[in-house]
């Protein structure tokens, strides 16, 4: 499409232009959209929507640091802990509003 409406006007495309245009598709159809969205911050977006970017940006955040290959899912609030209620229950019951970075980082890893 792009070429014909080039030819219609008049305008010859330039080898590495046409060169340029072929890398730059190419390079879009390679990222998935889902991995390339970066328009919420980790903190406002559901469990099911982190990507490992989010993750990598939430430990950073917290200063949270592992060795291996294997990092698990850390968690962000009471709600992901996999806690029993009742558990959940003191721990609202207690004024804990969030969970402190330890808590994040090893709580999933005790269960």
């Amino acid at each position: 499409m792009r070429e014909d409406i080039r030819g219609k006007g008049g305008v010859e495309e330039k080898p590495e232009e046409a060169t340029a245009q072929r890398l730059k598709e190419a390079a879009a159809n390679t990222y998935d959209t889902f991995d390339m969205r970066v328009d919420m911050h980790w903190s406002e977006k559901k469990l099911e929507e982190m990507i490992e970017r989010d993750w990598r940006i939430f430990r950073e955040d917290f200063n949270i640091s592992y060795k291996g290959s294997k990092i698990p899912r850390l968690m962000r609030s009471w709600n992901e802990s996999k806690l029993s209620s009742e558990l959940l229950k003191d721990v609202e019951r207690v004024g804990y509003k969030k969970p402190s970075p330890i808590q994040m980082d090893v709580i999933h890893l005790g269960l």
